[in-house]
Order: structure tokens, then sequence, then C-alpha cells
């Protein structure tokens, strides 16, 4: 009788076990409570992914040229790489990654933008370990990069000496971390691709650095050229800028101030050492009339501002530094719009008085400075 109970257990066990199996590999199920329980692989069916490769671009296609913007000119001495990005569902508002070199043959010159990404910047470090650590970015809120594929950046590269001619060495990337347009992570899965060294050493050319930026009147950069290849001479190097905003450049060192009106410049470098072998790059003005770091069309309530050293009203000028107090203006600015308001000289220095307590909650002028200001807008004729 006990071998008999003893078989019936096992049976049972036997009969339970299949059920769970069953029970838990089934593509639509019920838990104990009679809910529906959906399998993992549903699950991950609504995941927001986007997928990164890495192709090596052969300049001579012309397919690959005409992806490039204008402003991004191919000038590495080798083949670029380009970072190509699948984002079928969800817009992206910024790219950054680690992008890794096998061996480590490749340095990094320049990064630049695609048609894909139209108003980012591409900002590229080089770090010891021969990892390029690249943010992908834009200064405008409502530029995104658009659901699709494409590339959205090429990294160019100058490759040692010590490369393996004819021999190719693998690139990946890693730490990828895109973001939709509202902040949030999207999954990213990347995959490796690989470099190809060319059989025969490049001829002698000249790259420019950074090939592209955007800047704001009045603001200075500091370009950079390299001349690379074969049987290259010295260089020497002049530069020229030529275009819309009325910039200048330093011929000598390369040293470029944007003028001041809108507009897109074009920087030239030459280097007459190795047959005026020339690269360009292309820098886009913003305006700012005044100079004051806050563009025109943006936040700036007062584009040309009164930067006079005091407070000044009418003729009466006060011992109180004339501050910058709000999106683009002065404190005279904002003096000059009580008085360009006010329909009596009473409604003008009440104008006046509640900018002072503004200033004053702010912790940009004392009690004694209060008066000092409030003195003069009585005493002055306005309106």
């Amino acid at each position: 009788m006990k071998e008999f109970q003893i078989r019936v257990l096992w049976f049972s066990l036997v009969i339970g076990l299949s059920f769970f199996t069953f029970y838990s590999d089934s593509a639509l199920a019920e838990n104990w409570d009679g809910n529906t329980v959906y399998p993992f692989s549903d699950v991950l069916e609504g995941t927001a992914t986007v997928y990164i490769s890495i192709n090596q671009v052969n300049t001579a296609e012309t397919q690959h040229q005409t992806i490039v913007e204008e402003t991004a000119a191919l000038t590495a001495p080798e083949s670029p790489v380009e970072i190509h990005l699948e984002n079928p569902t969800h817009a992206v508002k910024t790219v950054q990654m680690e992008v890794c070199d096998e061996d480590n043959y490749l340095t990094l010159v320049t990064c630049v933008t695609t048609d894909r990404t139209a108003g980012f910047l591409c900002r590229a470090s080089e770090s010891s370990t021969g990892c390029c650590n690249v943010t992908l970015f834009t200064m405008y809120p409502t530029v995104t990069i658009a659901e699709g594929s494409g590339p959205i950046f090429l990294l160019n590269y100058r490759v040692s000496e010590e490369a393996p001619s004819g021999e190719c060495r693998n690139i990946e990337t890693a730490n990828s971390v895109v973001t939709d347009p509202a902040g949030t992570p999207l999954e990213a899965i990347a995959s490796p691709g690989e470099y190809c060294f060319s059989a025969e050493l490049p001829e002698c050319t000249v790259s420019i650095s950074p090939e592209s930026d955007q800047v704001l009147s009045g603001q200075a950069i500091r370009f950079s050229a390299q001349t690379t290849g074969t049987g290259c001479a010295t260089p020497s190097y002049t530069w020229d800028v030529t275009g819309d905003s009325g910039a200048t450049i330093d011929d000598g060192t390369g040293s470029y101030i944007a003028g001041g009106t809108r507009g897109t410049d074009e920087v030239t470098v030459i280097d007459t050492g190795n047959g005026d072998i020339t690269a360009t790059a292309h820098v886009t003005v913003i305006q700012d009339s005044d100079y004051d770091g806050i563009p025109d069309d943006e936040e700036d309530s007062c584009v040309e501002s009164n930067f006079e050293e005091f407070v000044t009203i009418g003729e009466c000028e006060t011992a109180v530094e004339n501050q910058p107090v709000d999106n683009g203006c002065t404190m005279n600015d904002l003096i000059a719009q009580c008085a360009a308001e006010a329909k009596n000289h009473g409604r003008f220095v009440f104008c006046v008085t509640l900018r002072i307590l503004e200033w004053k909650k702010d912790n940009l002028v004392s009690i004694r400075n209060m008066g000092a200001i409030i003195r003069c807008a009585a005493r002055a004729d306005i309106p």
C-alpha cells in the first residue's frame, strides 16, 4: 500500500511540473487571480529603442558627399567615419558616446554634423585611452533629430604612420546616452564597425579646426591648421575671411573676431609652403548688437543697451554702478523705459522707485544708493 501511495505522489508531482512549465511558457497566460499576464518579450516590444552603427566613409562615393552640410567639408587625410542613428519612433534631442578604435592608430581631427543634424553642434575630444568623447547637442529648444535613419555626425581622423597598411581595425561605441526632447533616456543598441587603412600613403593635405562654429557678434575664435601626408615641406599658413558679418582675422595667427551683423563667414587657411593647398571653415554669426552676450532675436529686451559706467538720469549722474539687471537690460535702460512710458513727472518717479525696490530685493543697490537714484529722478525734468 505504501509503495502505491508513493507512486501516486510521484505521478502528481510530474503532472504539476508539466502544468507549471506549460503555464510559464505560454505566449499569453492568466495569473492565479485571473488577471492577464504578458511575457517579457511582449513587454519589450513597446520599449523606445534607437540603433547606432559605425561606417567608414569613402570620400570618392558621391552618395556620401551629399549627406554632409556645406559647412562640414571633408578634409581628413583618410576616410572619415560616420555615426549612423536609426530612431524610427522617437525624435532625439541629445547624443553622447565614446568612440574607440582598436590599437589606437587614429587621432581625432574634427567632428562635423550632417543634414540630419542641421542646427546641432558636435563637440568631441580624445582621451588618453584613445577613445573620443562625443557630444551632439543644439542650443535651439525646438530643434531635434527627426524620426528616421541616416548619419548624424562624422569623425575625421588623422592616421598614425605606424598603422598597418591595407589592414582593418575595429571601431566601437561605449557609454552611449541618447535622450528624447523631454530628456528621457532611450535604449541605445550599438553595433561595431571597422576602419581599413589605405594601402597607399595619403597625399599632402591641410585641415582646419574647428571646421564650423556658431558665435555671437564680436566673439572670437582661434583657428588652427595642420598639414599631413607624404613629402610635405614645412608648412607656412596665411589666413583670410569673407562673408556677411564684417569679421576680421589675423593673417598670421588665425585669430578670428565676428562682426556685428548676422550672417555666415568663410575662413580660409592657405599653406603656402606646400603649393598653396587650402582648407575652409564656416562660422554662423548670430547678431548681438550691443555685445552683451544675449542674441537680439531671443532674450534681449534691450538690443542697444546703455553701458555708461554710472546710473545717470537726465543731467544728474549718480555714483551708483550701472549694472545689467534683466533680459539684456541695464539699470539705465530700465530708467529710460520709465521716462518713455510715464505720462507725467510723478509717474516717472514712481516707476523709478519700483525699479529700485526690485534692485534692492536682488541686492544690487544699497539703501544709500537707492536715495541717490530717487533724488536724481525727482530733480530730473522728465517727462
